[in-house]
């Protein structure tokens, strides 16, 4: 069983959507390479991926994808000193929760005059104080670095005190399961945009 060309066509633009949450802090070459051997360690769902069409494609790509976004995690915690419990990553359902906030400025000065001490109390919501103050900052970030229609389709959804899916699937004219793909699609470009999910696919 060998590597095809193809395969080392999609690790690599695998490799290249993990590079763009890693704003330089680990290499491409070095992604590509961790993809590349990700597939040498796991060439039996290689073969058997390659055998699915456009579906087995997508399969190997995120896969080589999730496997470079684990490596850029790692190396942010060691660049910035963090111990496990002190690194943020964001899912959907983060970024949902905290979506309104960003719109409402009151939120934000009221947010920023809790005490420090206000600490989470667990990892699995975001947190009140600095901590959910820094996450409001974050998602704003990933948010304007979106296209503007996927910033003006979150902002009926979330912003002025948001809107229900079907409000918005009529207002754009479509049925309402077509808003929800499209919002978790965003969703997902900004989870990439801010560094991934935790990582759980460790590819050995």
């Amino acid at each position: 069983m060998e590597i095809t060309d193809q395969d080392l066509q999609l690790a690599a633009q695998g490799a290249k959507s993990a590079a763009r949450s890693a704003r330089g802090l680990v290499p491409l070459s070095d992604l590509v390479a961790e993809a590349n051997l990700w597939m040498v360690n796991n060439i039996e769902k290689v073969v058997l991926w390659r055998e699915q069409g456009t579906h087995g494609k997508n399969k190997l790509r995120n896969a080589c994808r999730q496997r470079c976004l684990t490596v850029v995690a790692s190396a942010r915690r060691l660049h910035n000193r963090d111990q496990n419990g002190d690194q943020y990553y964001y899912t959907p359902g983060i970024i949902r929760e905290i979506l309104p906030d960003i719109f409402d400025r009151e939120d934000w000065s009221m947010t920023s005059r809790l005490e420090k001490d206000d600490a989470p109390k667990g990892a699995s919501r975001p947190a009140e104080g600095n901590n959910r103050l820094a996450m409001i900052c974050d998602v704003r970030a990933a948010f304007y670095g979106l296209p503007q229609a996927d910033r003006n389709l979150l902002y009926a959804l979330y912003g002025a005190g948001g809107a229900h899916p079907s409000v918005v699937a009529a207002r754009y004219e479509v049925v309402e399961r077509t808003i929800q793909r499209r919002e978790q699609r965003i969703l997902e470009k900004m989870v990439e945009r801010l560094g991934g999910e935790p990582p759980f696919f460790t590819g050995r």
